[in-house]
């Protein structure tokens, strides 16, 4: 049974304190019948496409909806037992842009295709990898990422070098391409709001809003890069690979 993995960003490697990537993993299956009832929960209330930020605020598509309280928690609601009904596991990654911009060196980084972004994504697909081999998931898995975060480049050459299959990246909303309407995988959004309350909780040191409670509740994996973890990386990324290959250090999952 083949799977997919969709996977987001939150927050921003240039200006804020904190980078995320997060998303969750399911059986194709799954996503067809997530896809049909996240679209027709959105059509209940006029939306296009669901994004956390814009919701927050009262932006855009939820213009005016600051003022219905009961309308905002229905939708969440319906929403987040969708994802619960459908998705399979959860992976996320936090990378604290001090510790991983001060001790890890411009060499290492341009030697093995690391930037924030490209480091956070492909360390959820090492525990989602091994997550696969635990539960003994003989299949294939798609990764879908949003596309135009910082990186994506150096995250793909990750993927090809570490024996992934190569990432897709794609809108999360609909768009018009010429005459043709362009459907955007909905499990994208999905992504999107884990991605958003994972970073809103790291920003704050804080897990006690409603949704991020509700995701605490979803099995998964999350992680953060500290100051240490960012330093035992560097020291052993500038290992030997003979001396790695003998099995002394991490596992090739749990190096990047």
């Amino acid at each position: 049974m083949p799977l997919a993995a969709y996977f987001d960003a939150g927050g921003d490697q240039v200006d804020q304190r904190f980078l995320v990537v997060a998303g969750f993993v399911a059986p194709l299956v799954s996503w067809a019948e997530f896809e049909k009832r996240w679209r027709k929960r959105l059509a209940a209330d006029g939306l296009k496409y669901f994004h956390a930020v814009e919701f927050a605020h009262n932006r855009k598509e939820f213009d005016g909806w600051g003022n219905d309280e009961q309308r905002r928690r229905n939708l969440l609601s319906d929403l987040m037992e969708i994802i619960k009904m459908h998705v399979s596991r959860k992976f996320s990654n936090v990378i604290i842009n001090d510790a991983f911009d001060t001790n890890m060196s411009e060499l290492t980084k341009k030697r093995f295709h690391i930037n924030a972004y490209s480091l956070a994504g492909r360390t959820c697909a090492a525990r989602l990898r091994e997550w696969m081999t635990r539960e003994q998931w003989n299949t294939s898995v798609e990764f879908i990422f949003e596309q135009g975060d910082i990186g994506a480049g150096l995250l793909r050459e990750c993927f090809l070098r570490d024996g992934f299959q190569e990432p897709r990246f794609r809108c999360k909303k609909d768009r018009q391409n010429g005459t043709k309407l362009e459907l955007a995988p909905t499990p994208l959004q999905a992504a999107d709001w884990l991605a958003y309350e994972i970073f809103l909780a790291a920003k704050r040191n804080n897990l006690e809003r409603w949704a991020m409670q509700e995701f605490l509740t979803t099995p998964g994996n999350g992680g953060v890069y500290t100051t240490r973890d960012v330093e035992r990386l560097e020291h052993v990324l500038q290992t030997p690979l003979d001396q790695f290959l003998t099995g002394t250090l991490w596992d090739v999952d749990r190096l990047i």
